[in-house]
């Protein structure tokens, strides 16, 4: 093939060859991208990656002085903050996704680099292969899903080795050393460990300067130029490492201090028996092997299968071993020898830092993880790739049965990490959630072990998403347990960090600000009971406790000086628990003398209420209140559950939450008092009014309500009182719009009864956002039922917003919450209909058309949802809404779009039958 080779060179057209390995390289890429693609972000954030998101949410002079004190270098923390303020992550946009992507970048990069550098040290077809098993390794799938350094570390460390082989092998050895050098500081910057890779590119180097030097004599050089390109060569490299101490000088000092004087706990246990040592070592294997999701403790399996993979490569690396003559071109002599030393150069690379490790956690201090030999570990599908074809050179079948049994494991070690819950990360999304609901005024968050504060502040609530969202307050402080302030904020949490019980104290540096301190035990017990003394209850959200606090002071403490009200496992494999404690504060206390109070269900009697007169939309709104059982109450009634209501002027709901009391209700004592903290979430849209407090009490098993004698005796719910709801701090962030009345836009619709009877009551809340105007108007929404023939049957008009808040006096950009109640005709016949809207200016009644966007034209009236009235079934009714039979649309009604028009869930919890204003929702 001359001829074609001579046209192909001509042309400048890659031959067939080069062709399919590029094919085959984009689509491995291809396969790579879309693997850590899957499910990234899906899962919380576990803990080492909530610190990524806290430090790189840092201004830059407060995120370098973290990492300072901490264990990693700033520089992947650096890239992670300006990613941050590109892409803008929050809770409601992808925060876990778009803080992962950069390591799923970094992830795909190092597989490019390893296509590279396999087609360079073992051939094309050991390239692709490598890339392909790449693509699809759980070790390297796993951490390019995590936020975390790991995979930038890797791709710094493949790049300086694709920079080292350019440089010492080929042209423009400057260029290739300048990108060495800067892909070395980049690596120190980014992780320490990557000291460790240093010292392995150094002897490739070495190895590679003295390999050249004998392949210029294999090719019948002469002595003058072997002796002035020796010095040359290693000189450059000399300048190489320079450059990089140069680059990585100023943080060297930082880096000698934390290494001779850490300011962290140790966080690994020393390996005491050879046992220890064996399991490591097996653990370190199997990740190069199948990652970290398949079950280890086999280590004579790993290594067995880690030999003859060796095996093989040395039997592949001496096929393409070449020759000595003098009549092979230098170029292909360069391709040859770099080929030559394939296999050391990748035993090299994943080895010498593992071996290096392993020795300094034998010796000095213990340094092993095996995550931390990720940065090392692509290059070792190099190994099992030329292995692979070196096998099929011999016996095809048994290579391609081995290639699939491999990709079938890692598969199924892919299904355990994805799926398995032992895998599963930490669920601090949930966990945090969960405590910021059920925060109450008086209550204290104690983080133990107390780094963990970063998870509390990466997934509080924060944001306003949503017209009818709500938000606990923020934490006002996070301080540190030995540094309790003499009082606590009763309307905000606090965040009160735990240190490391009896640590060494070079903790911190004596940093006040550092994630680690020493607490001396009796600081510790004094930390505890100043906070008991003035919280009614402590959250104790825990983590590595056992690694903080090994003898269990304040989970003793805890125990014998609170009362445990709450204890749940949070989901994950670090196996966190949150618990809340009562303290004597709260406790059950002799209540005051009190004839008067309300009695519920002739149980329990409410004898006193205490809530402030006023709330904000879009906050939590907290009420107190004190119980106290009746003679007999034991066995009078199951467990009790409260429903704390707001309800507007009209009598309708506005907001409803409902909580069960802590202690449990079975447990309570007649003659004890008990406190109960209920809440109740003001949605932000709500509009400035002044709203009836009302409270039920309810069998919580049958839903039953108790009946109170405050009123009648068929009463349920109690009036507490008034409360004046004041417009929200900040608007939240909305949906598109659904349609667009004059400059009043309709943002969502809400249905609160969309199955009733004649006679009975429907309803609709409906959210309007006025956008800036030059002028302002008080406009109308007319409500009708349609029949499908478009027949009207009923009608209801009423000002937006009310009288009392009609849409002229509303201020621009704070969307409005209009809750509408229909009352239906006792003669309206059965059926399906749809509710309609139309809005009409009060001054002059006229019709203000809906636009809906620019492909579709205005419409007089839109369909916000349908209603179904049941009547007494007949045969032909009955089957019909027996199938759910939809109607057809109102002729002449533009509908809304269902995907925009579809309500949130509703944030009301049935709570049983309730009359007078209860029937009201």
């Amino acid at each position: 093939m001359p001829l074609y080779d001579s046209i192909c060179a001509m042309t400048k057209r890659p031959q067939p060859q080069a062709e399919w390995v590029r094919l085959a390289a984009l689509c491995g890429l291809l396969l790579a991208f879309t693997l850590r693609l899957f499910r990234l972000g899906v899962e919380s954030l576990w803990y080492d990656e909530t610190v990524s998101a806290v430090l790189a949410s840092k201004p830059l002079p407060e995120l370098i002085a973290h990492t300072a004190g901490d264990i990693h270098p700033p520089g992947y923390y650096l890239l992670l903050h300006g990613w941050r303020a590109l892409t803008k992550p929050t809770l409601a946009h992808g925060l876990e996704f778009l803080l992962a992507f950069p390591s799923l970048w970094f992830g795909v990069v190092g597989t490019a680099l390893l296509f590279v550098l396999g087609r360079k040290l073992f051939g094309a077809a050991v390239g692709v292969l490598a890339l392909v098993l790449a693509a699809v390794h759980p070790f390297q799938i796993m951490y390019s899903q995590e936020v975390r350094m790991y995979t930038l570390a890797a791709a710094c460390g493949l790049l300086c080795l694709w920079a080292l082989l350019c440089a010492l092998g080929g042209k423009r050895p400057v260029v290739w050393l300048g990108i060495y050098a800067v892909s070395a500081a980049v690596g120190l910057y980014t992780l320490y460990y990557f000291i460790f890779l240093w010292v392995a590119l150094n002897l490739i180097a070495l190895w590679r300067i003295w390999q050249t030097q004998t392949g210029a004599a294999a090719l019948g050089r002469n002595r003058i130029e072997q002796t002035a390109s020796r010095p040359n060569k290693l000189v450059l490299w000399m300048l190489a490492q320079g450059i990089v101490l140069l680059l990585w000088s100023p943080w060297l000092p930082i880096f000698w201090r934390q290494v001779t004087n850490p300011p962290v706990p140790p966080w690994r246990t020393a390996w005491t028996t050879g046992a220890d040592l064996v399991q490591g070592i097996d653990e370190g294997v199997a990740a190069l092997w199948v990652g970290q999701t398949l079950p280890t403790g086999v280590i004579g399996l790993w290594l067995a299968v880690t030999g003859v993979v060796a095996l093989f490569g040395i039997l592949a690396s001496r096929r393409i071993r070449p020759h000595a003559a003098t009549t092979v071109h230098p170029d292909r002599a360069d391709t040859a020898s770099i080929r030559a030393i394939g296999l050391p150069v990748a035993l090299t690379f994943v080895l010498v830092p593992f071996l290096l490790i392993v020795l300094l956690s034998l010796t000095v201090t213990p340094l092993y993880h095996v995550r931390y030999l990720f940065p090392f570990a692509a290059p070792f599908m190099l190994l099992i790739a030329a292995s692979a074809i070196a096998l099929g050179r011999r016996q095809r079948w048994p290579a391609a049965a081995l290639l699939v049994g491999y990709v079938g494991i890692a598969g199924w070690s892919l299904y355990h990490f994805w799926f398995d819950p032992h895998y599963r990360a930490d669920d601090h999304r949930s966990a945090v959630a969960y405590l910021a609901e059920q925060w109450r005024p008086g209550d204290a968050i104690l983080v133990n072990a107390g780094w963990v504060y970063t998870a509390l502040e990466v997934y509080w609530p924060v944001e306003q998403i949503g017209p009818f969202s709500s938000l606990p307050p923020l934490p006002a402080a996070t301080v540190r347990l030995i540094d309790t302030p003499a009082e606590y904020p009763d309307l905000a949490p606090i965040i009160v960090r735990t240190g490391s019980v009896e640590g060494p104290d070079r903790l911190g540096w004596g940093n006040s600000q550092s994630d680690f301190f020493a607490m001396p035990a009796e600081g510790t017990v004094a930390g505890l009971d100043q906070l008991a003394a003035h919280s009614d209850r402590i959250w104790h959200y825990r983590l590595y406790d056992t690694a903080s606090d090994p003898g269990g002071l304040i989970r003793d403490w805890l125990e014998s000086n609170t009362q445990l009200l709450y204890d749940q496992p949070i989901e994950g494999r670090d196996f966190p628990r949150l618990q809340l404690y009562q303290t004597a504060r709260n406790k059950e206390t002799p209540p005051a003398p009190s004839t008067a109070g309300t009695i519920f269900g002739d149980a329990i009697q409410l004898t006193q209420t205490s809530f402030p007169p006023e709330a904000t939309a879009g906050q939590r709104f907290y009420a107190q209140l004190a119980w106290q059982p009746l003679p007999g109450f034991a066995g009078m009634i199951g467990d009790l559950a409260f429903s704390l209501r707001l309800y507007d002027p009209n009598g309708a709901l506005i907001a409803q939450e409902d909580a069960g009391p802590l202690p449990p209700s079975s447990t309570w004592r007649p003659g004890a008092s008990y406190q109960t903290p209920l809440s109740v979430p003001v949605p932000v849209a709500a509009r400035p009014l002044t709203a009836t407090l009302g409270l039920i009490a309810y069998d919580r098993s049958s839903g039953e309500p108790l009946a109170h004698s405050a009123m009648d005796a068929a009463a349920t719910l109690l009036v507490l009182g008034k409360v004046q709801i004041n417009r929200a701090i900040a608007p939240p962030e909305l949906a598109a719009r659904l349609a667009r009345f004059d400059y009043i836009d309709l943002v969502a619709v809400r249905p609160i009864q969309l199955a009733t009877t004649p006679g009975d009551m429907a309803g609709v809340d409906l959210v309007w956002l006025p956008r800036p105007n030059a002028y302002t108007d008080t406009y109308l929404a007319r409500l009708t039922l349609r029949d499908h023939a478009g027949v009207a049957h009923d009608s209801w008009e009423a000002p937006l917003g009310g009288w009392d808040y009609a849409s002229g006096i509303w201020p621009a950009e704070a969307p409005v919450l209009d809750q509408r109640q229909l009352g239906l005709a006792s003669t309206l016949p059965g059926g399906h209909y749809d509710l309609t809207l139309q809005v009409l200016r009060a001054s002059d009644r006229q019709l203000i058309p809906a636009r809906r966007g620019w492909l579709r034209p205005e419409s007089p009236e839109i369909a916000l949802v349908s209603v179904t009235v049941a009547v007494p079934p007949t045969a032909a009714t009955g089957e019909s809404l027996r199938r759910g039979t939809a109607p057809a649309q109102s002729p002449g009604v533009a509908p809304l779009d269902w995907f925009a028009s579809r309500s949130p869930t509703l944030p009301f919890r049935p709570s049983g039958r309730a009359t007078g204003l209860q029937g009201k929702r």
